[in-house]
């Protein structure tokens, strides 16, 4: 989700729901360093730490080294904690 602060003219970008959803879809989640993801959540999906094209091109790279198995593995985990920890019920 993107918030532009009027008063600063400065754009937020806070963690949504929409991340959630994709983590408990059983797929790997690769997303930017929201400002609004908490600690605890970035544990679990893969992350792009800044933005520059470095950084991104060895992210994918380190991710299209994975095995299906090791990222299937990885979108396990990612499900089973939301869905044991951050689902309405819980």
């Amino acid at each position: 989700m993107l918030i532009l602060d009027h008063k600063r003219k400065k754009l937020k970008i806070l963690f949504s729901s929409k991340n959630k959803e994709y983590m408990v879809s059983e797929t790997s989640t690769l997303t930017s360093n929201l400002s609004g993801m908490s600690k605890e959540y970035k544990q679990y999906v893969y992350l792009i730490e800044d933005e520059t094209v470095e950084r991104l091109t060895n992210t994918l790279r380190d991710i299209l080294s994975k095995t299906k198995e090791e990222l299937h593995q990885k979108g396990m985990i990612e499900r089973d904690y939301i869905l044991y920890n951050k689902n309405d019920i819980v």
